[in-house]
């Protein structure tokens, strides 16, 4: 069987018949130096990799935290999130319902929510330039979705998104400007 262990004893036999000098290692083991040297190395790597992960943990704690970033809405049985702004209107008789601190019941996807609570929600999709600010809101839409009785969240290309005030060119271009 030609195993390494097996050969390195042929090479030595063979080395010591044609009569050369061999020395022999250590079969592969380390020195206790090396092995204090090899650990002192490993305890180093590991303690940039765990500074490098703590500096990745500590952000924002904006960016941490979904709730900080959500309104939470809710009908008492079940609640769901939804990014700050993109609830566009909220009459009297459901303020009671959209940004409590903590949703009763069980959280359900908005798309689940929404089904379930039509009765006083109400979705309206708008365009991506719309949500950017860039577009109004058709007039129209605005006067009838205050005029419905629902709380209106806007979406976009199916997901709930949020909805920045229109600003004309001119504002626009004096705010980059600063």
């Amino acid at each position: 069987m030609k195993t390494l262990p097996n050969l390195l004893r042929v090479g030595a036999i063979v080395a010591m018949v044609c009569g050369q000098h061999v020395v022999a290692k250590n079969s592969g083991r380390l020195s206790r130096e090396e092995l204090i040297a090899k650990r002192e190395a490993t305890r180093e790597q590991n303690s940039r990799l765990q500074t490098k992960k703590k500096a990745e943990s500590q952000k924002h704690p904006s960016q941490n935290n979904i709730r900080d970033r959500s309104i939470v809405l809710s009908s008492g049985e079940t609640w769901t999130l939804v990014p700050k702004g993109s609830v566009y209107f909220i009459p009297e008789a459901y303020k009671d319902r959209v940004g409590l601190s903590e949703g009763a019941g069980e959280y359900k996807p908005f798309k689940e929510f929404q089904r379930n609570n039509r009765s006083w929600l109400n979705v309206e999709t708008v365009t991506m330039e719309q949500a950017r600010g860039r577009e109004p809101m058709n007039e129209a839409i605005v006067k009838a979705m205050k005029g419905n009785g629902r709380v209106v969240v806007t979406t976009c290309l199916g997901g709930v998104v949020s909805v920045r005030p229109f600003k004309k060119k001119e504002e626009l271009v004096s705010a980059n400007a600063k």
